[in-house]
């Protein structure tokens, strides 16, 4: 209740509230945002205020706000945040920035002193949004969606190292000492395709000193750093989900761009599921070459995050595979129990194939997995499987694993002919060797592994 004996008026209203009309100007929205963040309602809670309350006394400067919460405020706003993420994004971490200074210190609105200390104490507040729009595959990921807000699960299968992205650069002129600041955009891709190397402005437009001539030379700002703002940043490699790849194919990837508080959250083998803006960047190779192509890389920057299982609990949703009720997670429980099942399952697999009872038991494994390792350092390991057929004949090996389509799992992919070249190149040192072994000239190879 602190500030409310202020020299302010406070006004509640009484009527019906007015139909929610999408917002025009920048500061039209931003305004809406920080109503949302101060009025916005669960009975007598007001989640978002106590939520941002909360994390900056914990010295925690971010804000996870659900997309359901603000339809139900204003449906045309988020709307607009689907559609315009990048735009409103900004504005709504403006808005929140707002509401933390004016949480934290309310009488200091007074004051142009109270207002810098606040400004100071307080950065920008990152925004996180929870969608709870419906789950998309990676093949469905089209330039039509570009610049749109996306929802898509997979597994993360490897993070760069922490490094520091500039938020704000401070240049100085090395002939004339002009001083010059820069807000690169966020995301990859630097500073943009024109400019120098570096991306820095090539040319001072710093006014001539009265008097004096004017002569800076080509790439004359240098960054200060001491006096620049960086912030956390790091690279994700998100892979598609084994269960979402068709059969025959190979999973496709998409890096993911993390920076703030959603940085060094994630250890390769996570799945998870990842809200994010769908974005295009120029690779440094085209930067480089100084070319005026149109193509570019797509990416996807992040803007929640959220870890999930890859099994179901009842009645909740599995994004990665099918969906089980309680009696038949029950039936494959008392399944797993009885006697002699890996046995009986091992020659359920490929009943039409005589004998082979040793490949039959490897690719029983690899249907199944193996469990999953949490260490005491938090660091999750992945129960996935991956076996190795060697020898001959090649057609029981095809045929066995290529039974696996038939049916319901899709945890193994059989890549023999897409890895058929490849195999040969690797095997043709060691081909004349095994050959002696096995009384053969050639070594067939066959690889179903977990995609």
């Amino acid at each position: 209740m602190s500030g409310f004996d202020a020299n302010r008026v406070y006004s509640v209203a009484v009527h019906d509230a007015r139909e929610p009309t999408a917002p025009d100007l920048p500061s039209e929205t931003e305004k809406h945002l920080l109503e949302f963040i101060l009025a916005y309602r669960v009975g007598s809670d007001f989640p978002y205020r106590d939520q941002l309350r909360g994390n900056l006394l914990m010295k925690q400067h971010h804000l996870e706000v659900d997309l359901r919460h603000v339809s139900l405020y204003n449906d045309e706003l988020a709307h607009a945040i689907q559609e315009k993420p990048s735009e409103i994004l900004a504005l709504f971490e403006n808005a929140a920035t707002r509401a933390a200074r004016t949480i934290l210190f309310p009488l200091a609105h007074g004051s142009e002193a109270g207002i810098e200390a606040a400004a100071l104490s307080i950065p920008n507040v990152q925004v996180m949004i929870k969608s709870g729009l419906n789950l998309q595959h990676f093949r469905e990921l089209t330039a039509t969606m570009t610049n749109k807000l996306v929802r898509i699960p997979g597994i993360v299968i490897s993070a760069s190292v922490l490094s520091s992205r500039a938020t704000k650069l401070h240049l100085q002129c090395r002939a004339c000492r002009s001083i010059k600041i820069l807000h690169p955009p966020s995301g990859l891709g630097g500073m943009g395709s024109g400019g120098s190397s570096s991306g820095l402005p090539r040319v001072c437009d710093a006014p001539s000193v009265p008097g004096q001539e004017k002569d800076c030379p080509m790439d004359p700002y240098l960054i200060i750093h001491s006096k620049s703002s960086f912030t956390d940043h790091q690279v994700l490699k998100l892979q598609e989900a084994p269960d979402m790849v068709p059969i025959g194919d190979l999973p496709r990837h998409i890096p993911l761009s993390a920076d703030r508080f959603l940085a060094g959250q994630i250890v390769p083998g996570t799945r998870v599921i990842a809200t994010g803006v769908y974005s295009t960047y120029q690779s440094a190779k085209t930067k480089s070459s100084g070319s005026t192509s149109t193509l570019r890389n797509t990416y996807i920057r992040l803007v929640h995050l959220e870890v999930s299982s890859s099994s179901s609990s009842s009645g909740g949703l599995n994004p990665f595979g099918v969906q089980f009720s309680p009696e038949e997670e029950e039936e494959f429980g008392h399944m797993a129990r009885s006697e002699g099942f890996y046995e009986r399952f091992a020659r359920s697999v490929g009943p039409s194939i005589y004998g082979s009872l040793d490949i039959k038991k490897a690719i029983t494994c690899l249907l199944f997995g193996g469990s999953k390792k949490i260490l005491p350092d938090g660091m999750r390991l992945r129960g996935d499987i991956n076996v190795l057929l060697l020898g001959d004949p090649w057609y029981r090996q095809k045929s066995a694993a290529q039974i696996r389509g038939k049916g319901r799992t899709n945890r193994c992919v059989y890549v023999w002919q897409r890895l058929k070249c490849c195999w040969s190149n690797c095997l043709s040192t060691a081909r004349y060797r095994i050959a002696r072994i096995l009384s053969r000239r050639w070594c067939d190879g066959s690889l179903p592994i977990l995609a």
